[in-house]
Order: C-alpha cells, then structure tokens, then sequence
C-alpha cells in the first residue's frame, strides 16, 4: 500500500544528500579568500570543534544511469596514480591550514567508487591523512567507505576493517533484474 500524499509530499526535486551545503548553495562568489577566512575563524573558536573530512574518489567501472555523483568513468584502474599524487598534496596544503588542536573526529570516503582503488591505494591516503591530521581518540571516531558490492571480495572487506574502517555503506539499489538493466548496474542478489 504506497501512502500517495506521502508521495506527493516527496515527489520533488531535492540537493543530494550528500552535499553539505547543497551544491544549490554553491556559487562563484565564495572565493578562496574567503574559504581562508572562515578557517582562521573556526581555527580562534574558543572551544575548536572536530574536523571531519571527505575524500571523493570519482571514479567507476561502468556508468549507473541514476548516477548523479561528479565521475569518472574508465576500466583502466592505472587513471588514478595522478589523482592519487594530486590528492595526497591536497590532504597536505589542507592540514597546513587547521590548527593541531582540532582533531578529526569524522573520514568519509565517497565517490564515485571508492573501491575502484586498491586496498593498497586505500591506505596509503589514510596514511598520508595520518601523517597530517591529528586523529581523535574517541570512542565514535568514524571512518567510512561507500562499497561496491560487485567488485569487493570478503577479503577486501576484512582488508579495510583492519585498516580501521567502522563503518561500511554497501551501494545495492535494486535486486529486480529488469531495473538493474534499464539503470546499468547489473547486481546479482548473490554476488551482495
């Protein structure tokens, strides 16, 4: 029984969930000027607050049509040694910004597919992270990745558990083989 002012309700166009602000908010007037500010602002906070950070891995294997995350998309997994270079700089020049008393409470790894990377490429970000972040030793320290259950063995899995990832979110969006075609992500319930 579908409820249908429920689905009225939410039958709207909405930012994705995943952009904080919403990319509706974005615009060309914020400048790095001002980006620079705002972190010598939370940097002076009496009580400085957690830092939690997102890495976006942009790229897949194949194109999801429901898709509308910023991508990549190539078989060849060798198009990540530059990004991977680029990032790590990144990571670096970010760190050099935030004070050491803010610790990271929060690391997300999103895309994308973020396991299109290597277990290996995987923790060499965490380790550059590592080496310039302050990590916070709290009990709900979280470390996260978006997982595609397609191409991620039992054995990546305990790979990254034992890198510290405590929290894994599986990308399964339909088990309907007629719905898997007309999206492009064919996903045999077996293989999740």
């Amino acid at each position: 029984m579908i409820d249908k002012a429920l689905l009225k309700k939410y039958n709207v166009r909405a930012p994705r969930y995943t952009s904080y602000p919403p990319a509706t908010q974005f615009n060309s007037n914020f400048s790095k000027k001002d980006y620079l500010w705002h972190v010598e602002n939370s940097n002076e906070d009496p009580m400085p607050k957690a830092l939690s950070l997102y890495i976006h891995v942009p790229f897949c294997g194949a194109l999801c049509y429901y898709c509308g995350c910023h991508k990549f998309i190539s078989p060849k997994t060798s198009t990540v040694i530059n990004y991977l270079a680029n990032i790590q700089n990144e990571i670096k020049k970010q760190a050099r910004l935030f004070n050491k008393d803010r610790p990271v409470n929060q690391i997300h790894f999103g895309g994308g597919t973020p396991t299109y990377l290597s277990v290996d490429q995987i923790e060499t970000l965490l380790s550059t992270i590592k080496d310039n972040f302050i990590f916070s030793t709290s009990d709900d320290f979280e470390l996260a990745i978006e997982i595609d259950p397609r191409t991620t063995s039992n054995e990546n899995i305990t790979q990254l558990a034992n890198l510290g990832f405590n929290r894994m979110s599986f990308g399964i969006q339909d088990f309907d083989p007629l719905v898997q075609a007309a999206i492009n992500r064919i996903q045999p319930q077996e293989r999740c």
